[in-house]
């Protein structure tokens, strides 16, 4: 099982390497926020000119689809708390919850893995 964040879960909805080879190989589970994101950086891409429409709608259908367990943040906030001076409330949910599963956090956040107070395992995943 892994915790994958919206970096990650962008990059192999894309196709893109080593993350979507990650989707496809193991279970994985992420926080409810990560729905959000995903379309957040979808949106982003589509804006910039970067992505179509079509195909970022493409994506988050297979978003959708992919069987990923969402988990409510809720049981996760005082270890958010936590994590406050080093990772924004966003990124130390994806690490409190991988913390708490004891499962590895994958990521294309470099600065993520970088940043000192996460007790669990971050892969990063290339761009």
């Amino acid at each position: 099982m892994i915790v994958i964040d919206a970096s990650a879960a962008v990059l192999g909805l894309m196709n893109d390497g080593d993350a979507r080879a990650m989707l496809a190989a193991q279970a994985a589970t992420c926080p409810h926020l990560a729905d959000s994101e995903v379309v957040h950086a979808l949106r982003g891409r589509v804006l910039r000119g970067d992505l179509d429409v079509g195909a970022a709608e493409r994506m988050i259908d297979v978003w959708q689809r992919l069987g990923i367990e969402r988990v409510p943040a809720s049981g996760l906030l005082g270890r958010v708390w936590e994590l406050r001076e080093n990772l924004s409330a966003y990124d130390a949910t994806y690490v409190a919850l991988a913390e708490a599963l004891e499962s590895p956090l994958v990521t294309a956040d470099g600065r993520l893995a970088r940043a000192p107070g996460p007790q669990c395992t971050i892969t990063v995943v290339r761009r």
